[in-house]
């Protein structure tokens, strides 16, 4: 199948459904590699497509994705595709009212004008021109280019209908070779709410292909779950925030929520997620949350009470983070002594900017000094909570030797 489309044969409702479908399972270091295989080349075309990345999330976090194809990768801003990148070979969108003389006259050979083939942005020109000349061509397309990223990020009112095939590979390998770390990653918000319902959307969990970021991961890793396992595992946090796994021992419970939260936007600092044994001897919600301790007048503070002021702290920020608490397994104790506090919680629903309706109640005398949490917290909607079970393990402590 081939994914190239020219002026003549193209047909946006097919390309829309291609795009929709996207191709999962593709890496993006082989594709680009061969598409632009001429090292310096091949950074003055992914420096451009990343600059027009950064100037469609400023203007609509949700509303631009990246496509990967095995002879193609394209930018989708809006409802159009604004930049491909075939092999050697570079096509761009530019707004016609953005092109003086001059660069209408540097790209007079390379163009194609197709004003009606975007009905939300008229005056669209279309150039297409070999990779190797647009170090060349760059001060003339340039502005202009990103001129047409702004329009269709700002005429877009909801996200944009190609999130299905965004490829965070792709960002993954622009980041490396370009030295990039500031590229962001969409944030497509989660699932849209049910009509009527009153439900909220989840936190900022980046939209991804599960099929194929997901699933290349946990293969390097040795672990094999089917397209199933992995689409459920992924629809059920986006809806609940709070999933279950269970299974025997060994099956790769862990090692699947480590791998997800793994392969999403890392924080400058340390993890997106934190991984908590349960121990049997847990009795009460002091093991999760902390408590007063009066013999020392301070707050007895754990690693997942600092690890959820973290999470509120980059909701507050806006960073478009999602982080990760893996409690493994939670049947070594009973789950009802030290987890009903946050489950009652987690289960009070959602306000108007996806804060728990209630909250946890954490408390120490009026006096108490020194580091203290706060006597109220809300939970914010970019935890997401991933429990391990193992069926054959007792709630008893062992007797064993």
């Amino acid at each position: 199948m081939t994914f190239r489309f020219t002026a003549e044969d193209r047909n946006p409702e097919a390309d829309r459904q291609l795009l929709e479908r996207g191709a999962p399972g593709l890496s993006a270091a082989p594709i680009l590699e061969a598409l632009l295989p001429d090292v310096t080349i091949r950074e003055t075309c992914l420096n451009l497509f990343a600059d027009a990345i950064v100037q469609a999330h400023q203007l609509r976090p949700n509303g631009w994705s990246v496509s990967l194809f095995p002879n193609l990768v394209r930018l989708n801003v809006g409802k159009i595709r604004a930049h491909d990148i075939f092999a050697n070979e570079v096509h761009l969108v530019l707004a016609t009212d953005a092109l003086n003389e001059q660069a209408k006259a540097a790209i007079q050979n390379h163009t194609e004008t197709l004003p009606n083939l975007y009905d939300s942005l008229p005056g669209t020109t279309d150039a297409r021109f070999a990779a190797g000349e647009l170090s060349n061509l760059l001060p003339f397309v340039r502005d202009a280019h990103l001129q047409i990223v702004t329009r269709a990020a700002r005429v877009l009112k909801n996200r944009t209908s190609f999130y299905k095939s965004h490829s965070p590979d792709v960002l993954a390998y622009l980041r490396n070779f370009l030295g990039r770390d500031e590229l962001p990653d969409p944030d497509y918000q989660g699932i849209p709410p049910v009509p009527g319902s009153g439900q909220m959307t989840r936190g900022p969990m980046p939209s991804v292909n599960v099929g194929a970021a997901l699933a290349a991961r946990l293969t390097h890793g040795g672990l094999h779950f089917t397209p199933w396992q992995r689409a459920t595992f992924y629809t059920a946090l986006q809806t609940k925030g709070f999933v279950i796994l269970s299974g025997i021992s060994g099956t790769g419970k862990t090692r699947l929520a480590q791998a997800f939260a793994g392969m999403l936007p890392q924080p400058a600092e340390g993890a997106n997620h934190l991984f908590v044994p349960v121990r049997p001897d847990w009795r009460d919600s002091k093991s999760l949350l902390g408590y007063y301790n009066p013999l020392t007048g301070t707050y007895e503070w754990t690693p997942f009470l600092r690890f959820l002021l973290r999470v509120v702290q980059s909701y507050e920020a806006r960073d478009s983070l999602a982080w990760f608490v893996i409690l493994d397994e939670m049947n070594l104790a009973h789950v009802e002594y030290y987890f009903a506090d946050l489950l009652s919680v987690l289960e009070s629903g959602r306000d108007g900017d996806g804060w728990t309706r209630e909250p946890l109640r954490l408390g120490y005398p009026d006096d108490a000094a020194g580091d203290l949490p706060p006597r109220d917290l809300r939970l914010p909607p970019n935890l997401y909570i991933v429990g391990t079970v193992n069926p054959r393990c007792s709630t008893e402590p062992s007797h064993s030797n």
